[in-house]
């Protein structure tokens, strides 16, 4: 609360902790003090410079370890000499061997090939300790690539530099030889695509010994038995189809010749239509051939006719 004097009563007495104020607020604040009347207490951990008369953040830290608005956060302890940006907390001058981050937060991996020592990424700057491959050793070469001598198993991508252990194959072992085939005493019992170098054991085939032989024969029983439970065998649908199709054949068939045979009848059966005239004197003689009903009376009609004509001729001559 700020005190008057003067006459009038009308002059402010600052309060203890201002150094200068003006009507009711003070405008700079002793050493480690702040506030509008600068009854605030700065952090401890800030220096003798104090802290800002509004916020209260410290102008400086009173230690090089601290960081932070009010130097209450601690430098990591791998900042190398343990010296940080005292708002930020970045490590002014790098890490201490083997930890890699702004904050020297992270540690080099214990695979790295120089007892450890990465760069700022990380990364391993001499390489890998045996068996262990990646940019930052993080990747552990297959326990089924050959390790025959004291080189790292695996180049620094995982590919196995040797070879592989008996039964397996791939770039990095990762495969291994189909159990179906042959046995081979020392070497692999398949080439690098899998396919068995002896062929297979009894009862399977094919380039990998996928195929089970009882299967197929199981298989093909199935296929030609009327008593097959998952449905008719291909064979019995097969016949049955044809036995349709040469009845539908046969059907056509009978049809065309009705169709055909009556096409062939003549457009009208009267035959009388057809014959010659009377007396045209021009009769079928062939003494072979057999005459019909009505051919026989057209004959004997013509021939009456004939016979007419010659006994009005004579009576006509003898008058």
């Amino acid at each position: 609360m700020l005190d008057y004097t003067g006459v009038l009563c009308n002059e402010t007495i600052c309060p203890a902790n201002c150094l200068s104020c003006f009507g009711f607020k003070c405008t700079a604040c002793k050493s480690g003090y702040h506030g509008d009347l600068c009854e605030l207490t700065c952090s401890t951990n800030c220096s003798s410079d104090g802290c800002d008369i509004v916020k209260g953040t410290c102008l400086a830290c009173n230690n090089i370890g601290l960081y932070g608005p009010t130097c209450n956060e601690t430098c990591s302890a791998t900042c190398l000499s343990n010296v940080c940006d005292p708002v930020t907390g970045v490590c002014s001058h790098g890490c201490v061997g083997n930890h890699f981050g702004i904050k020297c937060q992270n540690a080099c991996s214990n695979h790295c090939a120089q007892t450890g020592e990465c760069s700022s990424n990380g990364t391993c700057t001499g390489g890998c300790v045996k068996n262990y491959f990646g940019s930052k050793c993080d990747g552990t070469c297959s326990t089924n690539c050959f390790n025959g001598s004291d080189d790292s198993a695996c180049s620094n991508n995982g590919e196995c530099l040797i070879g592989c252990v008996k039964d397996y194959y791939g770039k990095t072992c990762e495969n291994q030889c189909p159990n179906k085939c042959a046995l081979v005493s020392t070497n692999n019992s398949c080439y690098d695509n899998g396919t068995c170098v002896r062929g297979c054991i009894n009862g399977y085939h094919g380039d990998k010994c996928e195929i089970s032989t009882t299967l197929e024969d199981k298989a093909a029983d199935k296929g030609t038995s009327l008593e097959n439970k998952d449905g008719p065998p291909v064979p019995v649908i097969a016949g049955l189809v044809g036995g349709v199709v040469v009845v539908l054949i046969v059907i056509g068939v009978v049809i065309m010749v009705v169709i055909k045979k009556k096409r062939r009848q003549p457009a009208d059966s009267n035959e009388y239509f057809n014959m010659p005239a009377f007396g045209s004197g021009k009769h079928n003689t062939n003494s072979n051939k057999p005459q019909t009903d009505a051919e026989s009376n057209y004959t004997s009609l013509g021939d009456n006719q004939e016979e007419n004509h010659m006994y009005s001729s004579l009576n006509r001559s003898q008058t």
